[in-house]
């Protein structure tokens, strides 16, 4: 059992963390903390502008509240769906390749694009499955032909 968090645990390879430990202190921040909060610096402006603008403006209150409801949840909405759409690729991915690791050569990346970098990656998984499971499936054959032969040939015959 790690002591602190981030540590390598005893199933992790050497080297690599395991993926459910926590950030340890002083890391950066995790790559989806860092979208979230990239999509949200991106609207601030725009946010804090309408507000100066209703707030500011003529309105009634129940005008001023309507609006900045919307508008704040529209830019968290967004904002948590920009988060989305690209970690859960990347979460895919990183199943994919644990299960390669595994063994496991029946999951498939569906729905992945080769026009876009993240669709290349999903493609390159999935020929590394398919080379993977090739040589699995000549190694238990070779081991098969091996066993057959040792097991028909006489037993003190050598070469």
């Amino acid at each position: 059992m790690p002591e602190q968090p981030g540590e390598p645990t005893e199933r992790a390879r050497p080297g690599i963390p395991h993926r459910f430990a926590g950030p340890a202190r002083g890391r950066r921040l995790s790559h989806d903390a860092h979208v979230l909060l990239l999509t949200l610096a991106a609207g601030f402006p725009g946010v804090l502008v309408s507000m100066i603008l209703i707030w500011g403006g003529d309105y009634t209150a129940k005008v001023q509240w309507t609006l900045t409801l919307f508008i704040a949840g529209a830019w968290l909405g967004f904002s948590f769906a920009v988060r989305e759409r690209v970690i859960t690729p990347l979460q895919t991915l990183s199943n994919l390749l644990a299960a390669l690791r595994e063994g496991d050569y029946s999951i498939r990346a569906r729905g992945a694009s080769t026009q876009e970098p993240l669709g290349q990656d999903m493609l390159e998984a999935k020929v590394l499955g398919e080379t993977l499971h090739a040589q699995r499936l000549g190694a238990l054959e070779a081991t098969n032909l091996l066993r057959t032969v040792m097991h028909h040939r006489p037993s003190g015959a050598i070469g």
